[in-house]
């Protein structure tokens, strides 16, 4: 009897979770892409990606750190101050407040400035904060995760405190609460491509799943002999793996599928 091709809700259905499919991914990357404009040769671009103090116009210490985020910073040569010892101070604001150009990280020749990460484990009790400190009354998760973030995406608080990301509903934990890897490489970049195609699974019992890190899932498995639509296929190019994407955050092995 010829098999029925299963549909992306048939098989979540199957696979007893009520995670929908991620499709709105391509498209909103596609959009942010289509709406940014370069800088033409008369900006300069920045980040602040660490500790970097607020300066007023005349090179005044203002006392306090300026903000570490995501955010690209692209100011005019025009608006760029240099003080008589040679310093040169950015723009951040309005609000005549500027930066070192030797506390942020420079785009060269006008360019995104590469990322960086920091790696860290959650090896004992660690608290997890809001974004703004506010302590939520509930631990983060010890486990031998690894979980590598972005710099851009560290909240640095104003009494000093360094927050990381866990998960992307906006909670932390204390850079003090966790281990943080020395000498962090950067994560792997995976080689992404899109899909729309169906995966077969092998006639075996519990077939696993896996993050979008490589990491397996607990407790999750696919059926045997079962089908699965997926969207996105990515590719660890370090080690050769691949996985077919078949949830939202829910991937299968190419070792597990005909």
């Amino acid at each position: 009897m010829e098999k029925i091709v299963v549909s992306l809700f048939a098989g979540l259905l199957l696979l007893g979770t009520a995670s929908t499919l991620d499709v709105s991914t391509a498209s909103a990357d596609s959009s942010a892409t289509a709406t940014e404009q370069s800088p033409s040769e008369n900006y300069v671009v920045f980040m602040i990606t660490g500790n970097a103090s607020v300066y007023g116009p005349n090179g005044m210490d203002l006392k306090m750190p300026a903000p570490i985020s995501n955010k690209s910073y692209q100011v005019s040569t025009k608006d760029i101050v240099t003080l008589k010892d040679g310093t040169v101070l950015y723009p951040i604001n309005n609000d005549n407040q500027y930066v070192k150009s030797t506390e942020v990280e420079v785009a060269q020749n006008n360019e995104e400035p590469a990322d960086n990460y920091i790696a860290f484990m959650i090896t004992g009790n660690a608290p997890v904060y809001s974004p703004t400190g506010m302590d939520l009354k509930m631990l983060a998760p010890i486990s031998n995760k690894n979980y590598e973030v972005s710099t851009k995406d560290i909240i640095k608080l104003d009494d000093g405190t360094y927050l990381y990301p866990i998960n992307d509903f906006n909670q932390y934990v204390k850079s003090t609460d966790v281990e943080q890897a020395l000498n962090s490489e950067t994560p792997i970049q995976w080689k992404t491509t899109p899909l729309d195609t169906i995966v077969h699974t092998k006639d075996l019992i519990g077939i696993p799943l896996y993050d979008q890190d490589g990491n397996i899932i607990e407790y999750q498995a696919l059926g045997a002999d079962s089908y699965w639509y997926t969207d996105k296929k990515i590719e660890n190019p370090k080690t050769g793996e691949v996985f077919y994407r078949v949830s939202t955050n829910e991937y299968v092995s190419s070792v597990d599928i005909i």
